[in-house]
Order: C-alpha cells, then structure tokens, then sequence
C-alpha cells in the first residue's frame, strides 16, 4: 500500500482535511535490534498514528497496533533493554511518522518556517523541530569548494540582534552565518567551511573585526573595501547635515515659517520637514509666488540651495568629488582623485562630523584603492571591480525570510535556512546514507539524481560512496 510494504490496508476515512488509514503489520519483530537475541512478546498492542507525506493536498494519517517486545537474552536483561514497540522497516523508529515524511520534512525545511512545515504535512512542530535540527547539525559542518571572491558583510535583525554572513562574493550565495561580530568567531567558522589561503579576493566593509579578518585569514591577498559602503559614508552625512538644516528651519521665526507654508497653484510648496529636507536635497523645484510675498527661503532649484547653505553645498561637492573616484579607470587617476577628496573634504569649510568621516576614509586609503587593483572591463565599456552588492541583495532576502519566520533563536537552524536555501535536498544537496557526509551536486547531476528511483540504494549516497561497491 503506497509502497510502504510492510502495513496491510484494512479501511480508509477520507475527511475534508485528511485520510484516516487503518492499517495492519505484515512482519514481525524476530531478533533484538540491539543484540540480535530472541524476543518475546510482552502485554497488549499499542495503539499508534503515524504520520505519511500528504496525498492529493490531504494529510495522510495511519491507525494501527504496534505488538511490544522484550529481549530474552540474559546480557540484554542485565543491560536493561527496554522493550520494543516494533513499527516495521517504513516507519521511523521513534518518531511517529514514516521515514519518506522524515526525509520530506528536511526537504521542506530548507525553503519554508516550522509553521508552514506543520501547515503542509500535518504532524505538529514538537514533532517536526526534531527533525530538522537533526538535519541542521548535520550540515552545519558542511565544507564548501573555496570561491575566488570571498565577501563578508554584517545584518541586524531588529535592534540588537547582528550576525555576520560569510558568503561568495561572485553570486551572493552564503557559505556560513555567524551570530556574532567578533573576528575570531568568524575566523572559527570560516576556516570550518572553505580555506581561506585558497581565496584569491576578500571584499568587506570598513567594521573592525573585518578588518583583523583580512590582516590574519586573507593576509597576502587583495582586501577591497566595498565601493557602496564606501560611498554610503559621505550619502549619510549628506542626510545629516539637510536634516539639521532642515531642523534649523523648521524651529526658526514665525515669519520664516509663514513662508515655507506659502501656497501656489492650490498646493502647499513645503508643509513639514519632510518636503523641507526634500528641497534641500535637490529633490524638489519649488517655484516663487507671483506678487510681493517673495523670501530668501523659496528656491526654484537646488543650485539655488547649495547656494544659501554652505554646509550642504560643502557635503554634496565632497560627495561627488568621492564618487568620481570610482569612475576612474586605473589606480593612479583614482589615487589623484582621491586625494583631491581628502583635500577638499578636511578643508576648514567642512562640517565637523563629516570631516571626520573624510578622515576616517583616509584611514581605510589602501582597502579602499585596492578595488582598482582588481578592476575588469564590461562588454558595455564600464570598470568594475569586487563588491558585496550580491551579498546584499541575498541579505534583503534573509531579513524577508526572518520576518516570515517570526524569528529563529536556534543558530545551526538559522545558519540552515540562510546557507542552504538555494539547494534541494536530495537533487542538488545530498546527505549520504552511508557516510553521513553532505556533498553539493552541480546541476547536471542534481538532475540525474532528481529521475533516480527513491528504491534504487544509490538514491541516497554521495557521489563517492554510490560509486564505490
């Protein structure tokens, strides 16, 4: 029945939600699966529900007797055997599903929540967390071939919680995920899953630990600080400094603020801080009144902005002076550029927080003009070199992931659900029978693996082991 040989169908109830089989043993308990002795039968049967995979968008649900044994071999007394309640070969011996929902729940559980898992097969969590963390230990110990980019990058989850996510730098594909910042941590588990003296670039942000990390595990190799966290320096004192300013007008003279209200064409020109930071930004063109009521403080561009304010006009010339360093197409134009920033930006006219942000720049001058030591020409003519921009948008889908899980407290599950989602158990990510290793297929052989019959032995062994006789 359903190729489970060992259950005798007897009926079946079929519900809105589910199937109610009521099903029988064809075999027998005959030897003690600890010594290999003779049981014998002990007390009344057992009644048990067992789980199956779903049929036809029901769950699936088997009623039978399991017959309790106890060994009669005297060193399995002394021992202190317990008995036996006997399941048969297609049923798990302890927890109360078959095993093709076993290994149906770890495929599940790559790609959905513990919820969604429950939702599906219908066995509750307290059954179905088991099971994956079986799974996640597993893999947590899984090695990876070394990528030629390696890419670090932090994300926060919430306020206070910050891991680090190990990942390859050509596609964003996470190797390991680390619940802390510290670099040894994250040298620990790094040097756990790939080898690092095999990496050829190491690409991070500017944080501290990552800065150990490329003078002790990538010591000798390119360390590129990424262009976009590089750039993201200057864009934030941008933001601070328009919103102070915008702060600045908003708690100035009432005539002042009479003016920001003024209205043309039916419409307010500016009614908060929002539209004010806005017009400072340069994002919004707000045009004069016709008549007398004219003021300092209506602009009909953002020239005229950078114009009256000098402390946004001095960030937004940094800002673009920094972005024209990445368009430079070798190492010495972009170190004559970047030492014009440096320049400009420590000048007396600079606000104090981002001239020290320009300092702390200067600071990072070799990571940061190591990503024009590795630059490559496109098809379409452009220059680009190493960054976690693929790391990013793979985190943007783990943060989506955490909020639809509500959270995930355990780290080896964690670190499942973030390194191994790309994969399908089974296909592409096989977890031998025989050795217990985990090995990753490239996609040609996941799609032999996918047409293999489960029955056929090879089914479940890595390449090497199914190989070997």
């Amino acid at each position: 029945m359903f190729e489970l040989t060992s259950l005798k169908y007897e009926s079946c109830l079929e519900t809105v939600s589910s199937f109610e089989i009521t099903v029988s043993l064809n075999e027998k308990l005959h030897a003690c699966p600890s010594c290999g002795g003779r049981v014998e039968s002990k007390g009344a049967p057992a009644a048990i529900d067992i789980w199956d995979t779903p049929l036809s968008g029901k769950h699936v649900r088997y009623k039978f007797s399991g017959k309790r044994y106890k060994c009669s071999d005297n060193m399995c007394v002394e021992n202190k055997c317990p008995s036996i309640t006997y399941r048969g070969p297609d049923i798990h011996p302890t927890h109360r599903m078959t095993w093709r929902l076993w290994h149906h729940i770890q495929r599940l559980a790559l790609k959905n929540s513990l919820k969604e898992i429950e939702r599906q097969t219908g066995a509750t969590v307290d059954q179905i967390s088991p099971v994956v963390l079986s799974l996640a230990a597993i893999l947590a110990s899984h090695t990876f071939e070394t990528p030629r980019v390696v890419a670090v990058d932090d994300i926060r989850f919430g306020k206070n919680k910050r891991f680090t996510v190990i990942s390859n730098g050509a596609d964003g594909i996470p190797l390991v995920m680390v619940n802390k910042l510290d670099a040894k941590e994250v040298a620990r588990a790094l040097h756990r899953v790939i080898d690092p003296a095999k990496a050829e670039i190491f690409v991070s942000d500017m944080n501290g630990s990552n800065l150990k990390l490329g003078k002790s595990s990538f010591k000798g190799i390119p360390h590129v600080a990424d262009k976009w966290h590089v750039l993201d320096k200057m864009q934030k004192q941008m933001s601070r400094v328009v919103n102070q300013t915008a702060n600045q007008l908003k708690m100035g003279p009432k005539a002042e603020l009479k003016s920001w209200k003024m209205e043309f064409e039916g419409k307010f020109a500016a009614k908060d801080a929002k539209d004010r930071k806005a017009m400072l930004e340069g994002k919004a063109v707000v045009k004069r009144r016709p008549g007398p009521n004219k003021d300092e403080f209506e602009f009909q561009n953002k020239w005229d902005v950078l114009k009256a304010y000098p402390d946004v006009r001095a960030v937004y010339h940094a800002r673009l002076l920094l972005r024209h360093v990445y368009r430079a197409k070798g190492r010495k134009m972009a170190e004559q550029r970047f030492d014009r920033f440096i320049a400009f930006g420590t000048s007396p006219a600079m606000p104090i927080e981002a001239a020290k942000a320009v300092m702390l720049l200067e600071q990072r001058r070799k990571e940061i003009l190591a990503y024009f030591d590795i630059m490559w020409l496109h098809h379409d003519g452009r220059y680009a070199g190493a960054t976690t921009s693929h790391a990013e948008a793979r985190n943007a889908k783990i943060k989506e992931m955490w909020k639809r899980s509500r959270g995930i407290r355990n780290p080896d599950y964690l670190n499942l659900r973030v390194v191994f989602e790309p994969y399908v158990l089974g296909v592409t990510l096989v977890v031998c029978g025989r050795c217990a290793r985990s090995e990753v297929l490239p996609p040609s052989d996941g799609l032999q693996r996918a047409v293999m019959d489960v029955r056929d032995p090879r089914a479940n062994l890595c390449s090497h082991c199914a190989a070997s006789p």
